[in-house]
Formats: structure tokens, sequence, C-alpha cells
């Protein structure tokens, strides 16, 4: 086994494994995100928003999604992109994608919690992903609650 380390034999070999380990996600975690995402489907309104302590004007505003699609309407604008969601992390992981509007190529990182009806989205712009939905003033992140619209 010393001989391998010191030729760089046992390494390379190691390394690669790993590498085809981490990048082959199971098929229970492809199952767990593909039934998640088909609870998000459809339209969401903000009941709730909240930044550093202070209410946002954000109440009444929509999130849609579609398929792995997700599009925002705000007052002022319409964001749209693609959501990653991570069922398997605690909390439960979201990734938003924005494929147009004025946040073209920015990447919001957050947590969610799916639960009686409610959607609890919990990010911070360009900063690190949350590790609670009890963000700190002078944080940044930004607590949004919707409500699924009834038909």
């Amino acid at each position: 086994m010393f001989y391998a380390f010191r030729c760089g034999v046992l390494p390379t070999t190691m390394l690669l494994g790993t590498v085809i380990v981490v990048s082959l996600p199971s098929r229970g975690d492809d199952e767990a995100r593909a039934q998640e995402l088909k609870k998000l489907q459809g339209t969401w309104i903000v009941v709730e928003a909240k930044q550093d302590g202070e209410n946002l004007k954000m109440k009444g505003d929509k999130m849609v999604f579609k398929n792995n699609l997700f599009t925002i309407f705000t007052k002022p604008a319409e964001w749209e992109g693609e959501v990653l969601l991570d069922p398997t992390k605690s909390p439960k992981r979201i990734d938003l994608h924005h494929r147009r509007g004025m946040l073209r190529d920015k990447k919001w990182e957050g947590i969610y919690n799916l639960e009686d009806g409610k959607l609890t989205l919990c990010y911070a712009e360009g900063k690190a992903r949350p590790k609670t939905f009890a963000p700190q003033i002078g944080s940044r992140q930004i607590l949004i609650v919707l409500e699924r619209r009834k038909p």
C-alpha cells in the first residue's frame, strides 16, 4: 500500500471512484425531487414577506410553478427561471435560477418548507443559503410565506 501511495496509483483510483459516486444521484433522490416538485405545481399568493424584520410590500404577488420552471409576478416586474429542489436536506433546499428579466443569470439559494397548503421560502440574494427560517436582522435574508391559490 505504501508503494501505491508513493507511485500515485491508489490516490488516483480513489479519487476517480469518489467522483463517480458523487456525480451519480441516487434514484431515490430523483424520485423525491420529482414528488416534491409535483407538490409545488400551480399558483401561490404571497401572504407575508419580511426582510431584516421589516414587512415588504409583496402581499398579493404571485409565484407560479409549472414543471421545473417558476414565474414571479410582482407589481413592478416579472421574473422567470428554473427551480431545483433538494428535499433530502434538512431544511429542504430550493435554488431559483433566473433566466429572464432584470435578474437574468442570478441564482437565489434558499430553503423551503411545504406544509398544509403553505409554502415558506427563505433566501438571501447573492449570499449564502440560510440555515433557518428565522433570519437575523442585518442578514438581508428574505422570508416569504405563500398560500396556494384556490381554483
